[in-house]
């Protein structure tokens, strides 16, 4: 009877385990542990630089510390090497990705970002999914907490640096 009640509960799980990946749309994990992203949307969002919703009155007036933000940032990369590789993968080459891009991270008081605008040249904002990474794995940086209102933080870096 033990055994009857045990294979239900593997069948559940793996069941459950299965519909889980499926509603998820997602693959297993793919090799270095690395899960395959299908959405071409960012979930962070943009945001207008002319225009601050936020009740200025109800925060202090810090700014975030320069050396943490930066730090943030570094903390970054490796996220962002990841994109690269994503892309390169997608389009099947190894060839060098071109350009400069400037990723602009509106910070909440609680080091969270509220938007991430990135530019760029042309070609480069063409791959919107190369793009869309980038800008969630700066959404994703640890940026300090503060008290003051939003602000404003940007990092231009080398989007393939390549191993020249």
């Amino acid at each position: 009877m033990q055994f009857r009640s045990w294979c239900r509960m593997c069948h559940v799980a793996l069941f459950a385990a299965a519909f889980g990946l499926v509603a998820c749309d997602m693959k297993p994990a793919e090799g270095n542990g690395r899960t395959v992203r299908k959405a071409s949307k960012a979930s962070i969002a943009t945001f207008d630089t002319s225009k601050l919703d936020f009740d200025i009155m109800s925060v202090g007036s810090e700014r975030p510390d320069e050396y943490m933000t930066q730090q943030a940032w570094e903390n970054s990369f490796s996220a962002f090497d990841e994109c690269v590789a994503d892309e390169k993968s997608r389009v099947n080459s190894e060839k060098q990705i071109p350009g400069d891009i400037t990723l602009t991270v509106r910070l909440h008081p609680e080091g969270k970002p509220i938007g991430v605008n990135a530019d760029g040249p042309k070609g480069l904002l063409k791959r919107e999914k190369l793009v869309n990474c980038m800008r969630e794995a700066a959404a994703t940086a640890p940026f300090p907490k503060y008290d003051g209102p939003p602000v404003e933080t940007e990092m231009t870096l080398e989007v393939d640096p390549g191993f020249e």
